[in-house]
């Protein structure tokens, strides 16, 4: 499924992919996410998958991955014993979905330029020797700049990160 996501998300890059809108239930794409609990049990990590009852309209594969990316960059910066929160909140004309950690958390500095074009540096030691090239949130920060070409109804689109160093962060769109 991985695999299909990034040939689908390459293909996209070349001009070669149309999105496919359709209104779906987000906790479909919320059952998935917990398929992926094991993961996160191995690294003694535990994955919440809130209930949702939201609706969104995107496209579902697109969508998934931006989830995926997101929650695994987040297993990836949560030590043993962290948790992992995935779920939604919805407003008048949107549907936010959040991945939120109690991981190490990032700078101001950092959560500035986290969907820069460029490597992911650990300036503050509070990485722990993670690295990472940044490449996932790039990818997520091109679809929601797609979307927002694509139509009107989608100006609402962002991504977005709030962190606190060594209490956690919350990657959301």
């Amino acid at each position: 499924d991985y695999n299909i996501m990034l040939t689908q998300w390459i293909q996209l890059r070349q001009g070669k992919l149309n999105f496919k809108i359709e209104s779906f239930p987000v906790q479909e794409l919320f059952n998935y996410m917990k398929e992926k609990s094991t993961s996160f049990s191995m690294k003694n990590i535990q994955l919440q998958v809130e209930p949702s009852a939201d609706v969104v309209k995107a496209d579902r594969v697109l969508t998934l991955f931006m989830l995926n990316t997101l929650a695994d960059n987040a297993k990836k910066f949560t030590p043993e014993h962290g948790t992992v929160t995935i779920y939604s909140q919805s407003g008048p004309d949107y549907v936010e979905l959040s991945v939120k950690d109690t991981g190490c958390g990032m700078s101001e500095t950092q959560c500035t330029h986290i969907f820069d074009h460029k490597s992911i540096i650990d300036q503050d030691g509070a990485l722990d020797q993670v690295q990472s090239h940044g490449f996932g949130l790039m990818n997520c920060k091109g679809i929601i700049e797609k979307y927002k070409k694509m139509n009107a109804l989608f100006q609402v689109c962002s991504i977005g990160v709030e962190s606190v160093v060594g209490k956690g962060s919350r990657f959301f769109f």
